[in-house]
């Protein structure tokens, strides 16, 4: 098939008679094993690729010319490396100029169906290369009836919501503007047909664009980061593409695509725990002190967290005897730019430097050394915002002498990009970063970001010599390089190996930054919006992100004083548990509540990363009238967790719910928590058929899912 510009496109192929009578039977010997085994449908489809370059499933163009693939390109290099399910082909090319090397990075996840490709485009010569643009670091297409794209807004786009669009005469387009991967749309889709599809991530901080169109049942997918890049690369500069990752998935079943892809994620994506790299981290529960200030919380309630504040909430944590993986500390604990403590805001960042009127000499570190050694704590998070610098410049360079206004970019009246490109700006702070984490104990790096940079990355163009996406694309280069130096420090030094995230709560949670980092809670929405808002967004990032906490102690439906009610607790119930609330205020009554909570979440949190399951329709953000139900279960154990949701306007006290996952022939036993259903023998196929529960409005229920023998007993 040939499109508009007369390339050929990549087409990924559905039938698989088709596929296999058209390419060769290439086999493998299983390790430590003599048996032979064939090459998936998806190993098929990326041998195709890495094969012949020249036809690679990526489109630019370069000195006036349209490239589909590398075609004219020379081969110089190759080689291929296996760590795993991990099968990495790295090609490198180079153009006819002798000036433009491309780096072609591609994977393949042969349990999994998965290939991913980053590309690098540098100039190794020394004068500046022709004018590369309208790159699509994905150009792919796939073939199948009726297709329909499946996706999320972003968390400022709409908390998440799902949205799914058929795919008929009008091309479907998505795009990230505000330099936030996830403000508007996430950059992740499913693109479903009659013969299935493929699962879609675009790996990329900043802007990013993607674009769907089919024609006589070929849906062409194209996708990249930087959207609007057209300059030329100086001497030594590189390009870099978002990354691609695709799950593929060859038969129309949507709870097949979301649980291949989650596999996917949590195995070969999602970051290690612990110091040498050998266990994923698991479901946590954190805790913070922040609302337990003169102010509360949320106008940024830390800033007035001291040395004087916390003992007092710690000992009442200690006394009742909860148990926390890791704590976090929020923002407001460093110096103004201006020279003076930060009172009644926390905007003012740029400094790094430790308010010493806040923590004179040790005394930050004594703070993270007792939640260590007396609450049990893994380790504390710290709060950075590295890429903004807000107040008064001159000010501080005044004092900071060794500081540079060559890093500054101006994004608007109040605050300037610190740009990341400029490795002497890195280098600083990595220095910063790591010099504050020694003095105070810290063993995990917390980035935020909370403005919109778009306005930095123009003027950052235009600086350059109005270079359009130089600014954005080496920015976030150097962005990911100085958190791969971090996060080899914390490795270097005995501490997590991962990094904890936030962006204005969920605008950044794009695969790229996934890969090394968590958000302890993913959507500042928490802190505003209530339960049934809440359960709405884990039924929709947990398809998508299975790593993803929930900041419970919100202030509606009750005073932030108040650790809530059993509704409220199973409502945040997700991979992680956030509980930021005023522990000096508690009464026994409400103590004896968060105990219940906390031990009950103990017990729940090894399934979140079990095969998720929508039981129910998919509610509508704030809607209080419907039933919401979903599970997560295990086909190799038959294990498994059932929660049910009603609100405080819902009509009907019993529904009869379709599980999913389970086998039709085995035996289980269903255990309420409650004992409101009581403990039930029951066949698979009889769940399959549906299961009666009954719930008064706004309540909920957990049932746990138990394996019986074939007699089920």
């Amino acid at each position: 098939m040939k499109n508009s510009k007369k390339q050929t496109i990549f087409i990924c192929g559905i039938l698989v008679t088709s596929i296999l009578s058209g390419c060769s039977r290439n086999v493998e010997k299983a390790k430590n094993k003599n048996i032979i085994v064939q090459p998936t449908i998806a190993e098929i489809e990326y041998n195709k690729m890495i094969e012949n370059p020249s036809k690679f499933p990526i489109s630019f163009i370069y000195d006036n010319r349209y490239y589909y693939g590398f075609d004219g390109f020379i081969i110089q290099d190759k080689k291929v490396s296996i760590n795993g399910e991990k099968k990495q082909v790295v090609i490198d090319l180079l153009h006819v100029d002798n000036l433009l090397k491309v780096t072609l990075d591609t994977a393949f996840y042969r349990n999994y169906d998965a290939y991913e490709w980053t590309v690098y485009f540098t100039n190794i010569g020394n004068r500046n290369t022709s004018i590369l643009s309208d790159i699509s670091a994905a150009n792919i297409s796939f073939e199948g009836a009726n297709p329909v794209v499946r996706g999320n807004y972003g968390d400022y786009g709409g908390y998440f919501t799902p949205f799914e669009k058929k795919l008929e005469n009008e091309p479907l387009s998505f795009e990230a503007t505000d330099g936030r991967s996830c403000s508007q749309w996430m950059p992740y889709f499913n693109i479903e047909t009659d013969n299935g599809g493929a699962m879609i991530a675009i790996g990329w901080p900043g802007t990013w664009n993607a674009k769907f169109e089919t024609k006589d049942n070929i849906t062409n997918f194209k996708g990249n980061g930087t959207s609007n890049f057209s300059t030329y690369l100086k001497p030594g500069e590189t390009y870099r593409t978002a990354l691609m990752a695709f799950v593929r998935y060859y038969e129309r079943d949507y709870d097949l695509a979301t649980n291949k892809w989650r596999r996917w994620y949590i195995d070969c994506n999602m970051p290690y725990e612990d110091n040498a790299q050998t266990k994923k981290l698991s479901s946590i529960a954190t805790v913070s002190f922040v609302s337990d200030t003169p102010i509360g919380w949320y106008r940024g309630g830390s800033e007035f967290e001291n040395q004087y504040t916390w003992r007092k909430s710690l000992d009442a944590v200690k006394a009742h005897d909860l148990k926390f993986d890791y704590h976090w500390f929020d923002a407001g604990w460093y110096i103004g730019t201006s020279g003076f403590s930060l009172d009644d805001s926390w905007f003012e960042v740029g400094t790094w430097e430790l308010d010493e009127a806040k923590w004179p000499g040790d005394t930050f570190k004594e703070y993270t050394t007792a939640m260590k050694e007396e609450l049990g704590i893994k380790g504390t998070t710290l709060w950075f915002e590295l890429e903004r610098f807000t107040g008064p410049v001159k000010n501080y360079i005044s004092r900071c002498p060794q500081y540079n206004t060559d890093w500054l970019i101006p994004n608007d009246s109040e605050s300037y990009l610190v740009d990341h490109s400029i490795p002497e700006c890195r280098d600083w702070l990595f220095d910063k970063v790591t010099s504050v984490m020694d003095h105070a104990g810290i063993s995990i790096f917390r980035e935020d970001h909370n403005f919109d940079i778009k306005y930095a990355f123009k003027a950052g163009d235009a600086l350059k010599g109005n270079r359009p996406g130089i600014t954005e694309n080496l920015h976030f280069q150097g962005k990911l390089e100085l958190w791969d130096r971090i996060l080899q420090w914390q490795l270097d030094t005995g501490r997590p190996a991962f990094l904890e995230m936030q962006s204005s709560g969920g605008n950044r949670q794009d695969l790229e930054l996934l890969r090394r980092s968590v958000s302890f809670f993913r959507s500042d929405s928490d802190i505003t919006l209530d339960s049934p808002f809440t359960i709405s967004k884990i039924n929709s990032l947990n398809k998508w992100i299975p790593f993803g906490g929930v900041l419970f102690g919100r202030v509606v439906e009750t005073d932030s004083t108040n650790p809530r009610d059993k509704f409220q607790w199973r409502s945040a119930y997700s991979s992680n548990l956030c509980v930021p609330l005023q522990y000096q205020n508690l009464t026994e009554e409400t103590w004896d509540l968060l105990e219940w909570g906390l031990e009950e979440y103990d017990k729940y949190k090894p399934y979140v990363f079990y095969d998720f399951y929508e039981l129910t329709p998919t509610k509508p953000l704030y809607d209080t009238t419907q039933w919401v139900s979903r599970m997560y279960f295990d086909s190799k154990t038959d294990k498994g967790v059932l929660e049910t949701f009603t609100f405080k306007d819902t009509k009907e006290t019993m529904k009869k719910i379709k599980l999913k996952g389970v086998n039709p022939d085995h035996w289980y036993r269903l255990v309420d928590e409650d004992g409101i259903n009581g403990a039930t023998r029951v066949k698979g196929s009889e769940l399959l058929n549906g299961y009666d529960i009954y719930l008064e409005p706004r309540t909920s229920s957990l049932i746990w899912i138990e394996p019986l023998n074939k007699k089920g007993e």
